[in-house]
């Protein structure tokens, strides 16, 4: 706190630690706390184990979490965006029926170009693993797309300067951001946000022919529940 920060972050590296007691201390201590479970890489889409793995994130949102990120890295440990799309659907209402408060963050990808911007069966770099995640619906399923700042040697709003002889996005944690959103926007821009009436209404302008989702927020623009099918207006 007396750094300015609001908020502590914990991993669990398996389904058994205990983070009841490490929740009331940073609540206790006037924080809020981020929890990223990784879990057996081996089993990731085992339907047996990934029953036990939503239910230990379960536990932890019952336990007072206020945000749990769903399998940090899961582009190089579990590297299929599809079944990873698949555990977040799984996971998001189960986490908020616990707890509504709890946020839902899916798991930051490694910064990397190790495979030569693409997937593979071996890990996917970060960029083609977002782009996969938003063609699969996955961002329907959180609240926050995580990401990770971990490589840079310079301050988090700067953009330049981090090497001489070579520039990479990963090295700054205002260009990590950049180039995501570009990726998600680019395949899901948002067109705009209507207030609900009283009786449940709501007025806007649609463009024709067009796919469009529909996506109900609470107060602190979180998303409540995501339509799954696109519409269309003529």
């Amino acid at each position: 706190q007396y750094a300015g920060m609001t908020w502590v972050k914990l991993q669990a590296a398996d389904l058994t630690t205990d983070f009841s007691p490490a929740i009331k201390n940073a609540h206790d201590s006037g924080l809020k706390i981020l929890i990223a479970v990784r879990g057996d890489s081996q089993k990731a889409y085992d339907a047996d184990y990934q029953t036990e793995y939503v239910n230990y994130l379960t536990a932890l949102a019952k336990a007072g979490a206020d945000a749990i990120e769903v399998w940090p890295e899961a582009s190089l440990r579990a590297p299929n965006p599809e079944k990873y799309t698949a555990l977040l659907a799984e996971a998001y209402p189960a986490i908020k029926a616990a707890n509504p408060e709890t946020l839902v963050i899916s798991g930051a990808p490694a910064v990397t170009g190790f495979f030569g911007g693409k997937c593979t069966s071996q890990g996917c770099d970060d960029l083609p693993w977002i782009a996969a995640l938003a063609e699969a619906g996955a961002f329907e399923h959180i609240d926050l797309v995580g990401a990770w700042y971990t490589s840079g040697v310079v301050g988090p709003r700067e953009t330049s300067g981090a090497h001489k002889n070579f520039d990479f996005y990963g090295d700054y944690f205002t260009r990590i951001i950049e180039e995501y959103s570009k990726v998600i926007n680019g395949a899901r821009a948002v067109l705009g946000t209507v207030p609900v009436e009283a009786d449940g209404s709501a007025y806007f302008i649609l463009p024709a022919r067009k796919p469009v989702y529909f996506q109900a927020l609470d107060q602190r623009s979180m998303a409540v529940q995501s339509m799954r099918s696109d519409t269309y207006a003529q």
